[in-house]
């Protein structure tokens, strides 16, 4: 889960390489959108781009139960 306020760089991309998922919440500043952008870019990024911090907790939950259940 990338952080809100400045997001997923450099980071993000070696996450998003290694083919693991990153869950972003994307705000008004360009800081905060480019892991957004980046997981878009990957061509599944909707799912893990999200619009509000309540679904983003519930899309780590859900893959922590899926990853480790």
């Amino acid at each position: 889960m990338s952080s809100p306020l400045c997001n997923g760089h450099t980071t993000g991309t070696d996450i998003l390489w290694a083919g693991l998922p990153m869950i972003t919440l994307p705000l008004e500043k360009m800081a905060t959108r480019v892991a957004g952008s980046l997981c878009l870019a990957t061509g599944i990024g909707e799912e893990m781009v999200v619009n509000r911090l309540a679904i983003s907790a519930n899309c780590v939950f859900s893959l922590m139960v899926e990853l480790f259940f």
